[in-house]
């Protein structure tokens, strides 16, 4: 099925609630499964799209609903899906991946963004929405991304938003302490003037 310009899986993927999966548990004397993290892939390469795509699909926490071929698409299969999970490449047409992510956020503020990058991915690791930052031919450290993501997203909610709010406050003493030795450094430099 297409929609907007990305490609999704099954129709009943469309609603799937807050798309978070959990741990298995005993309901009844029944083992009842977790439903998978659903995962929107935004990558325009089609080779790289085909290897993350048979990894997600092999991946048995995730499950892949949605495949865009470039940033503004995988905006718009968020803002339809709401999945947990998006793997992006920052290096797509027109508008880059890391150009999205702040709209990404405000459209699925329970979305989680691992972002692939040909560059270094500690660029990207302070952007706003992005869980993890990875060098796009690193196979092995997007799966264990993944996994680590999938680890969290099980956590209790409440613990989630604790780390979130967490990191976010760390965020912001961060850039506040850059803004702080950026005014020191102005003032230091300034040309003295007399009276």
């Amino acid at each position: 099925m297409t929609m907007a310009g990305y490609e999704t899986g099954h129709d009943q993927h469309l609603c799937c609630g807050d798309g978070h999966a959990g741990r298995a548990e005993v309901e009844h004397g029944v083992l009842v499964t977790p439903r998978k993290h659903t995962v929107v892939l935004g990558v325009a390469d089609p080779l790289a799209a085909a290897h993350l795509r048979r990894q997600l699909i092999n991946h048995p926490r995730f499950e892949l609903i949605a495949t865009a071929h470039n940033a503004v698409q995988t905006l718009y299969a968020v803002e339809e899906t709401h999945a947990s999970v998006v793997l992006m490449a920052d290096d797509s047409p027109g508008l880059r991946g890391r150009e999205v992510l702040a709209d990404i956020a405000a459209a699925s503020p329970d979305t989680y963004v691992i972002i692939t990058t040909p560059g270094d991915p500690a660029v990207l690791v302070n952007e706003p929405g992005v869980a993890s930052a990875v060098f796009e031919n690193d196979v092995y450290g997007i799966y264990a991304a993944l996994d680590q993501l999938a680890d969290f997203l099980e956590l209790p909610k409440a613990e989630i938003h604790e780390r979130r709010a967490s990191q976010d406050r760390r965020l912001h003493q961060d850039w506040s302490k850059v803004f702080a030795e950026r005014r020191a450094a102005a003032r230091r430099d300034a040309p003295v003037t007399g009276t």
